[in-house]
């Protein structure tokens, strides 16, 4: 059956059961069917950073995913279908999961753009797959990911990148999502194919990236790189846990980092810069808070050569270090790592600047780095958070968790 369908009422924000119209055209004549959902999409949310222009799937037919499975053929009803389709669309479940991936075939690849996945009041699990993003003008609203070990885990959870030489990407947001278990970031952003532009990761966890040591295991947050296309990304109000480095990391583009609580990093926190192309970013009003695992307690790494002539620009400001002086001044709470050559001289000259006041960005709500905390381990993650991020968010209160190298049970 092909599900192409209008809701009845859109994005109602309701306990219980919602009615939606399904229109099935197949075969002909259409026939309609009034059916219930117990899994609703919630109300509109409110977009930040350089993502706040998307409109994804707003308005599109909505398809639905009803079943658990990942069959050999992709049916309707199945979420491999739901993606697969390259029509606009609003994909809703009447499932929480888990929905489990066959580990043996590709990802998942969300296909055609225009298209919001939500995940409903309850959140949808997806275990065993990756989810890529490869068109634009694509919102990805209440959803876990939890890839896991087996065949596809050295994958990113989520990547964002076009699989097509020459196609541009925009307007694409991670809201109220949760990613866990990959063995290479969980999060992936990169510009090798084009230009990746209006992206936002806000209200999000990212946790528990597998494998203690390198190698074997990444064990990354998120990194944002890529050739000279231009890159454009917010991190906002985010939790970043328990990993070995990349919370996040840009090797190039304008990159904000704001709000956001990162703990538990063996090294390597949030990094900006290196011998690609400059970077443009604002760290502000974070929260960082050292944990077990953690080796080198600096949270803001900048390196501070580059081979091309444009200066990068970063301006930092208002974060919070648990082994610092809230406000400490910005050589305080960040290193500097220069590129050397096998002789030991340097192979580059210092090219960045460190302004004074905030640079452009597309953010209206700031908070400072404690209310910052309080809101975000209130918030992050799915609406009803399972025991991962249960987990997760009473580590960072206790001062407790690890890097694991296998997914917890």
């Amino acid at each position: 059956m092909y599900y192409l369908a209008i809701i009845l009422i859109l994005f109602a924000p309701v306990a219980g059961y919602a009615n939606y119209i399904i229109v099935d055209c197949t075969p002909q004549p259409c026939t309609i069917t009034n059916i219930p959902v117990s899994n609703p999409p919630v109300v509109p949310f409110v977009i930040e950073g350089h993502g706040k222009n998307a409109v994804g799937g707003y308005g599109a037919p909505t398809v639905l995913v009803d079943r658990m499975d990942d069959p050999a053929t992709a049916v309707p009803g199945t979420l491999r279908y739901a993606v697969g389709l390259t029509t606009p669309r609003h994909i809703i479940f009447d499932v929480t999961g888990p929905i489990q991936i066959d580990r043996t075939r590709a990802g998942l690849n969300l296909k055609g753009g225009h298209v919001t996945v939500d995940g409903g009041l309850n959140g949808v699990t997806i275990e065993g797959g990756t989810l890529g993003i490869i068109e634009s003008e694509t919102i990805i609203h209440n959803m876990r990911i939890r890839l896991g070990l087996g065949t596809s885990y050295t994958k990113d959870a989520i990547s964002i990148g076009a699989n097509v030489i020459g196609n541009n990407l925009s307007n694409i947001v991670l809201d109220h999502c949760s990613l866990s278990w990959s063995e290479d970031e969980l999060l992936g952003i990169n510009s090798n194919n084009g230009d990746v532009s209006g992206v936002t990761i806000q209200h999000s966890i990212l946790s528990e990236p597998l494998g203690t040591a390198e190698p074997p295991g990444h064990a990354f947050g998120s990194l944002v790189h890529g050739l000279q296309n231009h890159l454009e990304v917010t991190y906002y109000h985010n939790i970043i846990a328990n990993a070995v480095g990349r919370a996040p990391e840009t090797t190039q583009g304008t990159v904000d980092v704001v709000n956001n609580v990162i703990y538990n990093i063996r090294h390597g926190w949030s990094r900006f810069g290196s011998n690609y192309n400059p970077v443009i970013s604002n760290v502000m009003n974070n929260y960082y808070q050292v944990g077990p695992d953690t080796v080198n307690p600096v949270s803001i790494t900048v390196d501070e050569e580059t081979a091309f002539a444009t200066s990068s620009s970063i301006f930092i400001d208002g974060n919070f270090h648990s082994t610092l002086a809230l406000n400490a001044a910005p050589e305080e709470q960040m290193g500097l790592v220069g590129h050397k050559g096998l002789d030991g001289s340097p192979t580059m000259t210092r090219n960045v600047d460190f302004v004074t006041s905030p640079l452009p960005h597309m953010l209206t709500i700031i908070q400072s780095a404690s209310e910052a905390y309080t809101s975000v381990l209130a918030t992050a993650g799915t609406p009803n958070r399972d025991v991962t991020d249960l987990r997760t968010v009473n580590s960072i209160i206790n001062d407790s968790g690890a890097i694991v190298a296998t997914p917890p049970l």
